[in-house]
């Protein structure tokens, strides 16, 4: 399946699409596969509410998660207390 946020050639066509605000392609994108919550960064960071709307509505993940749940290897509890070690 394809991605909204690939680093290669493939995810250029989708990264135009969001650039260039164009909801019905990222629909037809994520109908054929690509993963919505691949571009919910990208949509973020050009303000894109229609876009992010839309992802969420085809399953996307939109809140910010916890950086230790993301990365758990870099907490460490100690007395009750999580620290961060990176």
């Amino acid at each position: 399946m394809g991605s909204l946020g690939l680093s290669d050639s493939r995810s250029q066509p989708s990264r135009i699409t969001i650039a260039n605000d164009q909801i019905h392609m990222i629909q037809t994108l994520i109908q054929y596969g690509v993963d919505p919550n691949a571009g919910v960064h990208l949509v973020k960071s050009m303000l894109n509410e229609d876009a992010l709307i839309l992802l969420e509505e085809y399953g996307a993940t939109v809140e910010d998660i916890p950086r230790k749940q993301l990365y758990p290897e870099d907490y460490v509890e100690e007395n009750g207390t999580l620290i961060r070690l990176r």
